[in-house]
């Protein structure tokens, strides 16, 4: 207290009796003495501030606040005070009524810059920025080495998006106390808001150095990568914070997760694994590896999964997730709906969602089912990412690339290498738009051991883009195509060595956007195009939780999607009557009503031998291990007619794009009217 009021003897007196408890470690009865007695002395605010404070310190805040308040009503200009009863509301969440005691005179006036700092914290808390900002600099420029003000002030100059102004003070901050890793970060962070982002590399590496126990930079840069879409560079950044953090479970999941992401399915278990080591108790954890278990091949280990994880005591929403996935496999839809809808939303919202709409749908519910589908893109599309924005530009190109494919612009390729000349043949292209049964036949087809098959490997992407796009196709001369391909051919045996197999499947659903190049590097390629009901195809892409990238954050919403699938089947056609394209079409529905009658002719057409038993769609998923595609459970049913005509019980749902798909429902010779009609071969 810094009251110059004269304090009464009897007062003094009960105030040295509580000082001389407490400081003998016995606050209880400090506190116990004060209480009994304030009542009965002279002068009792100096008694209210004094148990206030140690009632306080004793995370006794309701009766330290009611006590702070007593003292303040009659000491008013004690900023002790003040600042006590300030910092006992902050503790319980009270940050306006904090805020309203720190008013601006008081403030400004508080020699000792207490009730400053707190001003502008609860300003920077509650979000007005403008009044944290201005009662910073007051505090930074009466105590220049107060490096924790710099430091709020470059946060605060970070929420009203000044970021010059921000990596100004943040750097000050780090100047004053050099070592003090938050800063660092803060700055690192500030420079990519300001598109500085080299920068915050640079930062946030010379962090990582300057504290090589600290996991945190590695972390931040891992999330920084993450938004730059480096996904090698965020696995990079993981590794080293794992290393260095090898027991802290949310590193460790997180780490899983870009394991898992770049096909490392066994490293990514044993991030979970760690986990789970660090807290035995983990829902993350566990419902990660659930979700594991799934894509690899291991669901028969799910049941063991939820007996480990109620054994631990995990929290009772991801102990939920997990039963959840486990129903799934065993195709229990009443109890793994009950599972899902008694999941926290803490624990893969998106999933839950997806696994909640999965269900109902089997339990017959669909237009419940169609709302947790909704549910599950909105969340997606909520990710920091910014996933929406990419699928806009995924359109555009889609746009660009068809105005660019001309008569005028073929005419003037030049001429392609001779055959003759060419190293290796050429691969065969599987495309279709994702959900129209290219899994399910690559399946089949990769039970031939004369195929290999390449499962969504983007090397083609990859060519594209170092060659700087399809601008740059009809200037390619015969050495620069002979590159182009054998630097296809390199990358693609990056992802798994090419083996002596004669038939190279290029499986991609999207290339359907990518023919001009594959047909500028391989104009004898074959491409395998996988037809459904247009209709069956867009319902399925949108109640898909596929991993996020520019093309899939179309599917987050319905019209987009049938609108993707429209330009994109129009890309295609126009490209195969363009070039001269060498197409095979297999139907979806036609293969699993009769898969030999379909399957037959395309073997033909490849130049392979028939072999039924080769076409063990079940036993060879059995055997793969990962599917990397979002079929990965599909795949290992038999063939079922379910997914048929699954539209005609969404028909309410999907009106707003019947206009859009009519025309490709017609031309593929499917029916809106007939859902069981199936496209004649003649047609395709």
């Amino acid at each position: 207290m810094n009251t110059t009021t004269q304090i009464d003897p009897a007062t003094l007196d009960l105030l040295q009796k509580i000082v001389s408890a407490a400081r003998r470690g016995a606050t209880g009865e400090a506190l116990s003495i004060g209480e009994g007695s304030v009542g009965r002395v002279g002068d009792p605010a100096p008694v209210h501030a004094l148990l206030g404070r140690l009632s306080c310190e004793r995370g006794e805040f309701t009766a330290g606040i009611a006590h702070l308040r007593k003292a303040l009503d009659k000491l008013p200009d004690d900023a002790a005070v003040r600042c006590d009863l300030v910092a006992a509301l902050t503790q319980t969440g009270a940050l306006v009524e904090a805020l309203d005691l720190c008013d601006r005179d008081r403030a400004m006036a508080d020699p000792s810059l207490q009730l400053a700092r707190f001003r502008a914290y609860l300003a920077q808390e509650t979000g007005d920025f403008d009044t944290a900002i201005a009662t910073y600099r007051h505090v930074v420029a009466r105590a220049p080495d107060d490096f924790a003000a710099w430091n709020n002030l470059g946060n605060a100059l970070s929420g009203a998006q000044d970021y010059p102004a921000a990596i100004e003070a943040l750097r000050e901050a780090a100047r004053v106390e050099p070592l003090a890793a938050p800063t660092r970060i803060n700055l690192a962070n500030a420079l990519a808001a300001a598109d500085r982002t080299e920068e915050a590399i640079d930062c946030l590496r010379a962090a990582a150095a300057d504290f090589p126990d600290d996991a945190k930079p590695w972390v931040e840069l891992s999330h920084l990568a993450d938004l730059m879409g480096r996904a090698d560079m965020a696995l990079e950044s993981l590794e080293e914070a794992g290393r260095r953090a090898p027991r802290d479970p949310e590193i460790q999941v997180d780490l899983g997760n870009h394991r898992g992401t770049a096909w490392d399915m066994a490293g990514a278990g044993q991030a979970f694994r760690a986990a789970i080591s660090g807290d035995p108790a983990h829902g993350p954890a566990f419902v990660a590896l659930a979700v594991l278990m799934e894509h690899d091949n291991r669901a028969d280990q799910l049941p063991a999964l939820v007996a480990q994880a109620k054994a631990a005591g995990a929290a009772p929403g991801a102990l939920a997730m997990v039963e959840a996935y486990a129903c799934r496999r065993a195709k229990q839809w009443q109890q793994g709906l009950d599972a899902a809808l008694a999941a926290s939303d803490d624990y893969e919202p998106v999933r839950r969602a997806q696994l909640i709409g999965e269900f109902r749908d089997r339990l017959g519910d669909a237009a419940g089912a169609f709302a947790a589908f909704e549910d599950m893109n909105r969340l997606a599309a909520s990710d920091p990412r910014e996933p929406n924005s990419g699928g806009q530009e995924y359109r555009d190109m889609v746009d660009r690339n068809r105005a660019a494919m001309t008569r005028q612009w073929l005419d003037g390729w030049t001429p392609p290498m001779p055959p003759q000349a060419r190293e290796r043949g050429s691969p065969v292209i599987l495309l279709g738009f994702p959900r129209s049964g290219t899994t399910l036949l690559d399946t089949m087809l990769m039970g031939h051991p004369a195929v290999q098959v390449y499962e969504e490997r983007p090397a083609l992407v990859h060519v594209e883009h170092d060659l700087g796009g399809i601008d740059t196709l009809p200037s390619m001369d015969a050495a620069a195509i002979a590159r182009a391909r054998d630097d296809y051919w390199r990358k693609l045996a990056v992802y798994a060595p090419l083996t002596v197999a004669p038939t190279v499947i290029d499986k991609m659903p999207l290339y359907l956007n990518k023919t001009a190049i594959i047909h500028r590097l391989f104009p004898e390629a074959q491409m395998m195009l996988a037809v459904r009901h247009p209709m069956d195809v867009v319902l399925s892409c949108f109640i898909t939780n596929f991993r996020p990238n520019p093309a899939m954050s179309n599917f987050h919403d319905l019209v987009r999607t049938a609108e993707l699938y429209d330009r994109s089947m129009a890309a295609f056609h126009e490209a195969r009557d363009l070039l001269g394209l060498n197409v095979f079409t297999v139907a979806y529905e036609r293969m699993i009503v009769d898969r030999d009658a379909e399957l037959r002719p395309l073997f033909g057409w490849l130049g392979l031998d028939w072999q039924a038993e080769a076409l063990d769609h079940q036993a060879t998923a059995a055997k793969r291990g990962v599917i990397s595609t979002a079929s990965y459970a599909q795949v290992h049913e038999p063939l079922y007619t379910r997914s048929a005509g699954r539209w005609t019980r969404y028909r309410e749902q999907l009106k707003p794009i019947e206009a859009i798909l009519a025309p490709w429902v017609e031309r593929f010779g499917y029916s809106l009217d007939d859902p069981a009609m199936l496209p004649p071969r003649e047609v395709m």
